[in-house]
């Protein structure tokens, strides 16, 4: 179980609509962006974030379409993502418009990890 997929390949499902679905897992937390509520701690099925003090800053989003500039005094940081399910749960519930997590499709993820890899030989 679990070795039946080779390199490259992934678990895909179909929806009740019938077009198919592709795990997103998250790639990183764009610091920039996050405004400290903690909802993709309490979301995250995997335990994938853990919330950290920072020095207080101001962080200036669009929340449903407006700009808002906030006093940021913790910051969720990405401790774990080997254990996301690729659910989007957090990235759905993030109030900041275009989340401040980065998620990426399976598929999507292979390839900017091969990428990433070949930027940095």
């Amino acid at each position: 179980m679990g070795d039946e997929l080779g390199v490259g390949e992934w678990y895909k499902a179909k929806r009740k609509s019938g077009k198919q679905w592709v795990p997103s897992y998250v790639e990183y937390i764009d610091e920039n962006r996050c405004i400290g509520c903690g909802l993709c701690v309490k979301v995250c099925v995997g335990n994938c974030y853990e919330m950290k003090m920072v020095p207080e800053r101001e962080v200036t989003v669009a929340i449903n379409g407006k700009q808002r500039t906030l006093a940021v005094k913790k910051i969720a940081i990405l401790v774990n993502s080997d254990n996301c399910m690729g659910d989007c749960h957090c990235h759905k519930i993030c109030p900041v418009d275009g989340a401040a997590m980065v998620c990426m499709q399976a598929e999507d993820n292979l390839l900017y990890k091969l990428e990433k890899s070949r930027r940095f030989r």
